[in-house]
């Protein structure tokens, strides 16, 4: 723990002191424990727009120094890592944003400087076409990259399946709370936040201990969640939520925004649509179009050891249910044919046919081709 994040931390306990003055502040003094004990005239001959609070920081120090003690003193106690944004192992890509949190506490041993960050986000309430698309794509890229680091935010729906993806996969996921880390909501998810820790990953929130889980701080986090990676990518998203608040910081901090492409019409993936059309986002139906749009090789000795895993099969694999054995018998009729050609073939529905495909997919049975084909493996 530096002395900045103390006085930074006492700093920004006292009224009317935020985060554009407190950089206003080590703009001025250089350090923010030098700036907690400027006099009030000093603070004022400064700059006179810090007159409002000059008297403010001079009356509450003492409290607002006995605030961060607690605080200093919790996060020992709970073994929680603590991080101000003048710190040189501050996360880099986070440090590069304009709006970056000015602490941060950090509980397990991510590695946040890793070659490759993910963060996954998406609707709460995905459909079953979503949520498999997901594990499928979160899947793949961490097949790919022994490297990656998938961030999201712990909620139910898209980002809960993102993290639970991750540690199947056998990689590191990190979760930016929306509260302090003496409690964790929703508490339904304990045991993936545990599971998290054990496997190398990290929970994170700029919000002290006690600090309760309310709306403002959903959004407010949401700008950690885009900044701490390279790019987002969302995954169902009505036309107005907290994925495309997500979406708009990456955009804004100049990092790439990726987006799974939904049914027209479909309100549930309306958002997503909306940033493909407008061409904030790129689309993916893919790791392929992830590692296409981000530039990221793929070591050979990983694809080598995926196409080999593609071409063998498990001997016990086979069709679950009669959709999906009518979805194998139209490919061993026709291969290569489109979902939606599937659909005709089979007289299933396109709902259906895109949920068993990949169930077909993640049983080694078929392998989606370039143009949205489906072929048997044999």
């Amino acid at each position: 723990m530096s002395s900045d994040f103390r006085h930074i931390l006492a700093l920004s306990h006292i009224n009317g002191v935020g985060p554009s003055v407190i950089r206003q502040l080590l703009n001025i003094f250089g350090t923010p424990e030098r700036a907690l004990y400027a006099r009030p005239d000093d603070l004022v001959d400064a700059t006179p727009s810090l007159r409002g609070v000059a008297k403010s920081i001079n009356d509450s120090r003492d409290q607002a120094l006995s605030f961060a003690d607690q605080q200093i003193d919790l996060a020992q106690r709970y073994g929680v890592r603590t991080l101000a944004f003048t710190d040189q192992d501050f996360p880099r890509r986070l440090a590069a944003c304009p709006d970056a949190p000015l602490t941060l506490f950090i509980k397990g041993n991510a590695n946040l400087e890793t070659a490759k960050i993910l963060s996954v986000v998406g609707t709460r309430n995905p459909s079953d076409e979503g949520r498999l698309l997901t594990e499928k794509i979160v899947t793949d890229i961490a097949r790919r990259h022994p490297d990656i680091v998938i961030v999201s935010g712990l909620a139910f729906g898209i980002d809960v399946t993102a993290h639970r993806t991750a540690l199947r996969a056998d990689r590191p996921t990190v979760a930016v709370v929306a509260h302090g880390l003496d409690t964790l909501y929703p508490a339904q998810h304990r045991d993936v936040a545990s599971a998290m820790l054990r496997q190398g990953g990290a929970l994170i929130s700029e919000f002290p201990f006690g600090a309760k889980p309310d709306t403002y701080n959903f959004v407010s986090r949401n700008r950690i969640i885009a900044g701490l990676a390279d790019a987002t990518l969302v995954v169902e998203s009505r036309l107005k939520g907290g994925s495309l608040i997500t979406t708009r910081c990456a955009f804004d901090y100049d990092r790439q925004v990726l987006a799974v492409p939904g049914f027209p019409g479909r309100e549930i993936s309306a958002g997503c649509n909306d940033l493909i059309r407008r061409n904030v986002a790129s689309l993916v139906e893919s790791a392929d179009d992830v590692d296409a749009a981000l530039s990221w090789d793929v070591p050979a000795s990983v694809r080598r050891a995926q196409d080999a895993l593609l071409a063998t099969p498990s001997l016990f694999s086979q069709p679950q249910g009669p959709d999906q054995q009518a979805i194998v018998d139209a490919l061993k009729a026709e291969d290569g044919l489109s979902a939606g050609l599937i659909c005709q073939r089979t007289k299933i529905d396109i709902a259906t046919v895109n949920v068993e495909l990949l169930n077909l997919e993640f049983a080694g049975l078929i392998k989606s081709m370039p143009g949205n084909n489906y072929r048997l493996i044999v």
